[in-house]
């Protein structure tokens, strides 16, 4: 991560329901998992958001 080698992204996992796009970040770091869940209607719209917010994640 930005900053902050310890935390990786494990996975990304993109998918469409009810709620419209939704996309799954998980970021590991030794045995414990945090998750953020992003939705909206279009992920391409909020895209440079969500870069942001991945990239600036940390966990104190």
């Amino acid at each position: 991560m930005d900053g902050n080698s310890a935390y990786i992204i494990g996975s990304s996992y993109y998918y469409e329901g009810d709620e419209g796009e939704q996309e799954y970040v998980v970021f590991i770091e030794g045995d414990y998992a945090y998750d953020i869940l992003f939705t909206t209607d279009d992920l391409s719209l909020i895209q440079d958001d969500i870069d942001t917010i991945i990239y600036s994640f940390r966990v104190d």
